[in-house]
Formats: C-alpha cells, structure tokens, sequence
C-alpha cells in the first residue's frame, strides 16, 4: 500500500507537470520526497526531488531547483538508475547554458555517452537529450550545432510519439528559431507556424509552454518579416503569462518584442505607450532584458521623434556595448554616434560632444564618412559648452 500511495502520487506531479500546473506540482512532489524518506522508499525520493528540481527552475527558483537537480544526479548514478540519471543531466545542462558556462554541452554529452554505452539509445530520453544539447547549443549561440542536434531530436520524437505530439511541436520550434539565425527564414516560418498550432491547440494557448514557446515562434515570424502574424502570437503570449509571476520575464520579453513590431507595422503610439508602461518592469523584476529594451527604445523612439526618450534608451545601449568584451569596434563607433545625435537633438549638447570626443579615434576609423555632417551638427549644437 505504501509504495502504491507514493507511486500514485508521483504520477499525479507528471499529470499536474504537463497540464502546467507547475507550483501544485512542485508542493506534492516535496511531499512525495518526505513520505518517500520516511518510508526507506530511496528511489521514489530521488524521483521526487529531480522533479521538484525541475519544477523549482521553471517556477524561477532556480539556486535551489538546480540543488535539489544535483542531488538528485548524485543519488541516481550512484545507484545506477541510468535513464533518470540522463533526465537531470539534460535539466542541469539547459540551466548551466542559461548561465553561459562553456562546459554545459559536456554535461548532456556525458548523458547520451552513458544511454549509448548500456544500450539504451533510441528511446524518448535519448530525444529529450538530444532536444536538451540543441537548446544548449543555441543558449550559447552556436546555431548550426543547435539546429544538427535539433534536426536529430525532431526525427526521433516523431519515431516515437508522431507529428502532432505536443513534444515533436516543442523541438520543431526550437530547431526553426535555430534554422532563422542561420538565415533559413522560410523553412523556419513554415515550420513554426505548424508546430505553434499544434502546441496551442493540444495544450491550449494558456499554457505556461505555449508561452514560452510562442514568444520563440513570434521572434520567428519577426526575423521571417511577417509583422502581422508575429503581432498576433506576441499578443496571444501577452495573455497567457497575465497573471503567472514564473512567466514575468517571459511577458516583459514578448511585450519588448511587440512594441518593435507594431513599430514596424507603423503603429507609432501603440509601440511607444507599451514601452513607456514596460519601463518599471524593466528596471525591476525583468532588468536581464535591459538590453533589448534599449535597442527597440532607440528604434520606436527615433520613429516616434522621441529624442530625449531615444537619447535616453541610445545611452542604456552604449553603456552597455563599453562594458561587453569582444564587441566589434564599428557597432561601438554607430552607438556612440547614434546616442551623440540622439541627445544632441533633446538639448543635452554638452553630453553629445563628449561622447563625440571619448570615441573619436574608433568613429574615425570605422565610421568617419556617415559621421562627418552628424559631429558637425554636434559641434555647432555644443559652440557654447567649453565656456
């Protein structure tokens, strides 16, 4: 009886998992791993608290999901549960990715070496691995090693679940936001419209990976230039996350991206009201999309004849390009010039020119013909700032 309660139990968090109910989930599963270690029942625990790992870093509780992923990893190798061993790899590789650490792909790498040496490739943990190392390709922005791992994991899921299979959907999406960095928009938007509307539809559109998933297939239909279509997936992903604070970042992200494309769309007003309402979020909970934020200000301001908010978002950007390492000199000299015209056009004069004079050396090397009648205007604008 005891071991038929805690199986059933662990069997209800899978249900509540896949139906997105992700925080009823992690709570059973915490529970399952206190019945479980009071009953001696170690494998069940173990089981428990790889999911509630996983659960815990989709909920954005992420330090203590990957503490509980690792002990998990640790408990069931050293037991040789080599199936749900490979599982926490793949979890713990996407995570490290997301990190940006280098050595992320070894760790999925490890996992499919480990199905490959006792036999048991070719199951749906081999295509969940493979999906894994593609997402983790991609994380770190090696595309074509992405969309090879991605291609393989595809064939795999529809050998064993089919075509219409919310998982088949989920890695069709990601392979095409691969195929589009490496410029293949057509195959890409061909392939994302399918499998969006088969996720959609399976799981429904308020489905916490139906929005996660349709903010990669609006990004997509963007890249693939279909404004219209993009506008009305990042619309349907605004919905979805209303209301579900794990999915907070994902909301600012697709907000972010539809002012870009309703700027696009020349819906000027639109595009500039939803960013000026975005901007709390994103200097609190949402600060990682800075970045982005700034780039689509400079973008929808400029258009709007914004200066001083163009200036202000063309400051974010370069601040941020000074900072980075590695970054091309050319694309330092165009933010340099972009803020320095920006904020010569919103009376900040004085600021522009020095700017001007901080990158002069780099704007003369890689920009010096598009920047002749700009740093004139700025230097006539500024006659007055040395006094």
């Amino acid at each position: 009886g005891d071991v038929q309660g805690v199986s059933e139990r662990m069997a209800r968090v899978r249900v509540l998992r896949l139906l997105g109910r992700w925080k009823e989930a992690a709570a059973l599963a915490e529970q399952v791993s206190a019945n479980a270690e009071r009953l001696g029942l170690n494998e069940f625990g173990t089981i428990a608290n790889g999911q509630r790992g996983a659960l815990l870093v989709l909920l954005e509780e992420r330090e203590s999901g990957v503490e509980l992923l690792e002990r998990a990893l640790i408990e069931s190798e050293s037991r040789g549960q080599t199936l749900l061993s490979a599982e926490f790899r793949g979890q713990l590789g996407i995570e490290a990715a997301r990190r940006g650490e280098r050595s992320a792909a070894l760790v999925v790498h490890a996992g499919l070496a480990r199905l490959e040496a006792e036999g048991l490739a070719g199951g749906e943990i081999e295509a969940w691995l493979l999906a894994a190392l593609s997402q983790v390709e991609a994380s770190l922005g090696h595309w074509q090693e992405a969309a090879e791992h991605g291609d393989a994991a595809l064939t795999l899921f529809e050998t064993l679940v089919g075509a219409d299979d919310p998982r088949t959907a989920a890695v069709r999406i990601n392979l095409a936001a691969s195929l589009s960095r490496l410029g293949q928009d057509e195959a890409a938007v061909e392939s994302v419209e399918r499998a969006w509307s088969t996720l959609a539809s399976t799981l429904g559109e308020t489905h916490p990976l139906v929005a996660r998933h349709g903010l990669e297939t609006g990004k997509v239909l963007m890249r693939g230039g279909r404004w219209k279509r993009a506008r009305s997936v990042l619309q349907a992903v605004e919905t979805a996350t209303t209301g579900a604070p794990a999915l907070d970042v994902v909301r600012c992200e697709a907000r972010t991206e539809l002012a870009y494309v309703l700027a696009q769309l020349e819906e000027l007003e639109g595009a500039t009201a939803m960013l000026v309402a975005l901007e709390p979020s994103i200097q609190g909970g949402c600060s990682s999309l800075e970045g982005r934020y700034a780039e689509v200000g400079v973008h929808v301001f400029s258009s709007a004849g914004d200066w001083a908010r163009t200036a202000t978002a063309a400051e974010v950007a370069l601040s941020r390009l000074e900072r980075q390492k590695g970054v091309d000199p050319a694309t330092v000299a165009r933010g340099a010039l972009r803020f320095a015209v920006a904020a010569a056009r919103s009376g900040r004069a004085c600021e522009a020119e020095t700017v001007i004079e901080k990158h002069a050396k780099t704007i003369q090397q890689h920009q010096a013909e598009a920047a002749k009648p700009m740093v004139s205007m700025i230097r006539t604008a500024a006659a007055d700032c040395g006094e």
